[in-house]
Parts: structure tokens; C-alpha cells; sequence
């Protein structure tokens, strides 16, 4: 259940923009990055299979923004890309 309101929220936050998979400046623009992801995904009506990947993809890319790993945050924002098909 805490999984799905994770990423119930994450979603409703990616799809206010679109995001481009670049570097990002810093931990607070990745994780809008994420969140911008996740918003976006939630108005496409996807499978649970697709949901439970893009939430694996989500918390993986998560936790490097919170580690300030950005280079490795940005390959997972394009396997998301590649996933929801942004």
C-alpha cells in the first residue's frame, strides 16, 4: 500500500512538465526530475507491470539524486523515458 501512495505522489508530480534526462545542477533539481517523471507516467494509463518497473526505476534514481550521484540519476531518468515513453 505505502508503495502505491509513493508512487501515486511521484506521479502526480511528473506530469506538471516534461523532463529531458541531462545532468542536473544539483540533488534538488534531480529529484524534481523524478517527481516531474512520475506525474508525467500517471496520465498514460499504464500496466502494473509498467507501473511496479517505473516505480523500481523511481526510487533507484531517488536515492542517487539523495547521494549526489546526478551523471548516474540522469541514465535512470532515460530508462524511465524509455519505459513511459516520454
Amino acid at each position: 500500500m505505502l508503495k502505491r501512495v509513493v508512487l501515486a505522489m511521484a506521479l502526480a508530480a511528473l506530469a506538471a512538465a516534461p523532463v529531458q534526462a541531462a545532468s542536473y545542477a544539483n540533488p534538488d533539481d534531480c529529484l524534481q526530475a523524478a517527481f516531474d517523471y512520475a506525474k508525467g507516467a500517471e496520465a498514460k494509463n499504464l500496466s502494473n507491470e509498467v507501473l511496479d518497473d517505473l516505480e523500481e526505476l523511481l526510487v533507484k534514481m531517488e536515492n542517487h539524486c539523495d547521494q549526489n550521484q546526478l551523471a548516474e540519476a540522469a541514465v535512470v531518468g532515460k530508462e524511465i523515458e524509455k519505459l513511459v515513453g516520454n
